[in-house]
């Protein structure tokens, strides 16, 4: 036994050294990336009906503005001192109301676009133009720089016969106004879709402050060659959270549950940019002072959680070779403990490590494993998918072991220690801004109920062997309970990273848990995985229900892929993880216990009297 404990504590030891050199940089830029800044969009201001409206949400803690182009559709709702009309079949032109020569003039740069007197006529309807962009908005740049703002400048969607025209007309742009700090594109197609180098090579022509220009990464964003452009960006790109009126009325959010989203944003997905928009409804006299009273309580949220009102950076930079290969053998070394363990188990010998030599091949094999993934990405991502799914077995198996709680804490920890490992071997700002993911969290909720299956009926930990069972006619309590499972296993990998399919008890329960706590604990975990694990404990304790234990063991197996799942999320802070995994262990140990509690002094008692009255 203290040999086990020796090799038990030099696996946990070198693990989680290796995992602090891969960690290192990741750990460093979590620390000093700690600018958020507040946007608003020019358009919005007339709306909230003062003149002074800037200034004030300045005051309140708004560090930047968006300005887009103007498109026809825009020209024709009155959005500049310029009008487009019909000049003819097949013609349009765009007339100044007042003095508008600047926007005559990048008018002009449209392809075989002229002037006619004081306007400029396009060989093309106007319907041709309704969606492309067709003048920059000079009116919301001037009022950028007039207030030393960031400028977020999107190029607005344009025909090929019109993309050199846009490309020149944005170059101009970011020329002459030195305050565009980041740009990105408008609509639902982006400007050169399909090919977004041209964009990218434009972008990376301009630097501000020494760094590259960055492209903004709109989250949940659908537009159509984005995904492209924040990959021929890459490293530099700056996350943005933006949540437009017709979201939050049609999806009924209210204006708290809005800012609670920003708040999230920042602190768990590394978001750094925060769109804010007023309310849609509301009078003019009022707007203001609400959407300026919004604005100071969400910069008083995040200053309270250590952040700076601040135009933050978007060069994340890189960790070196030594700390990515650390990061590989920290992995590949978890697989291999893992999967040793569980053979062992499976065996039916004791699990533990308790020979040199045995220490020492199984150190062979991650090294070779280690190798193997650091010259191939496929491997790299194959040895994070099998290192999670061999974790959670092994973990639930500890914490199911003896019907202790201090085995379900010990499960825990070998879950967290393995977790950091993972999170080690992906902490590289491909993975932390989000252009790639973890690409085994189905393989997480599907492979490891079905080895501690395997080994419970191998063990006979089940009554039955699989031999038996399948020999054997079904049972239809078995069926009706065999069909739940699936049907419940099946709704966790639809729901999986699928952040719409959420009913809204569960919203609101979840809303609740944030407020409640600085970190939410994740429902598989709280109510699913501890109660299990406490409710099989209790029955095993008390000879209860042999033949349906296994529907709690699988419960608690699906508890803890939630765990490690949680060290999958390389855009959230470790601390953060780590808070929540706390949070999510008593919170959980508390239910669990309530529920011990209600099934051995209410529901039991019950069952009997109810049986003694059937016979």
């Amino acid at each position: 036994m203290r040999r086990s404990l020796i090799f038990a504590a030099l696996y946990v030891a070198a693990v989680l050294a290796l995992s602090a050199a891969g960690l290192a940089w990741r750990l460093a830029w979590e620390r000093s990336d700690r600018d958020v800044a507040m946007l608003v969009d020019v358009r919005d201001l007339p709306s909230l009906g003062a003149a002074d409206a800037l200034p004030l949400l300045i005051k309140k803690g708004v560090r930047g503005i968006m300005v887009s182009e103007l498109t026809g559709d825009d020209v024709i709702a009155g959005l500049a001192p310029v009008r487009l009309e019909n000049a003819g079949v097949n013609a349009s032109r765009l007339v100044p109301v007042g003095a508008a020569d600047a926007y005559i003039d990048a008018a002009l740069l449209k392809p075989d676009s002229v002037r006619r007197g004081s306007a400029a006529e396009f060989p093309v309807p106007i319907d041709a133009l309704r969606r492309s962009g067709l003048v920059p908005d000079f009116a919301g740049l001037e009022t950028a720089s007039a207030h030393r703002l960031p400028i977020f400048y999107r190029v607005a969607p344009a025909s090929t016969r019109f993309l050199p025209s846009s490309l020149e007309s944005a170059r101009r742009i970011l020329s002459e106004y030195k305050d565009v700090a980041l740009v990105s594109p408008s609509g639902e197609v982006a400007v050169g879709y399909p090919d977004m180098r041209p964009l990218a090579s434009l972008i990376k022509e301009f630097k501000r402050d020494g760094a590259p220009m960055p492209t903004a990464q709109v989250e949940f964003s659908r537009q159509m060659g984005a995904a492209a452009l924040t990959h021929l960006m890459f490293p530099h790109i700056l996350p943005i959270h933006s949540v437009t009126n017709e979201e939050l009325m049609s999806r009924n959010i209210s204006r708290a549950a809005m800012l609670d989203r920003m708040v999230r944003a920042a602190v768990e997905r590394g978001v750094r940019l925060l769109m804010m928009r007023p309310a849609p409804s509301g009078s003019a006299a009022s707007a203001l002072d609400e959407f300026a009273a919004e604005v100071e309580a969400l910069a008083k949220r995040l200053t309270d959680r250590g952040f700076r009102m601040a135009w933050p950076k978007s060069s994340a930079g890189s960790r070196g070779p030594l700390a990515a290969g650390a990061s590989a053998l920290a992995c590949s070394l978890v697989l291999a403990v893992s999967s040793y363990r569980f053979a062992r188990r499976f065996a039916n010998c004791h699990p533990s490590v308790e020979s040199v030599p045995t220490a020492v091949k199984i150190l062979a094999i991650a090294v070779g494993i280690a190798a193997a993934a650091r010259f191939s990405p496929a491997m790299s991502r194959a040895l994070g998918a099998l290192t999670a799914a061999m974790l959670v077995t092994e973990a639930s198996l500890i914490a199911m072991d003896g019907g202790r709680i201090t085995n379900l804490c010990l499960g825990v920890a070998f879950a967290a220690v393995g977790g950091t490992a993972i999170a080690a071997l992906f902490s590289e700002p491909l993975y932390t801004l989000r252009l790639a993911a973890f690409s085994g969290v189905k393989l997480t909720l599907a492979l490891p109920p079905l080895l501690v299956i395997l080994h419970d009926m191998k063990r006979r930990i089940h009554p039955e062997s699989l031999t038996t069972l399948m020999s054997r006619p079904p049972l239809f309590g078995e069926l009706f309970l065999a069909a739940g499972l699936l049907g419940l296993l099946a709704l966790i990998l639809f729901r999986s990273g699928n952040v719409e399919f959420i009913p809204g008890f569960e919203a609101a329960m979840r809303h609740g848990l944030e407020k409640l706590m600085v970190a939410r604990p994740r429902s598989r975990e709280v109510f699913i995985g501890y109660p299990c694990a406490l409710l099989l404990f209790f029955a095993v304790k008390h000879g209860l229900w042999a033949r349906w234990r296994e529907l709690l063991r699988v419960g608690v197996v699906l508890g803890f892929s939630s765990v490690v799942n949680s060290f999958c999320h390389y855009h959230t802070p470790l601390a953060f993880i780590f808070l929540r995994e706390f949070n999510g262990l008593w919170m959980g140990l508390l239910l669990g216990a309530a529920l011990v509690l209600s099934v051995r002094f209410a529901i039991l008692p019950l069952w009997r009297r109810v049986r003694f009255a059937a016979e």
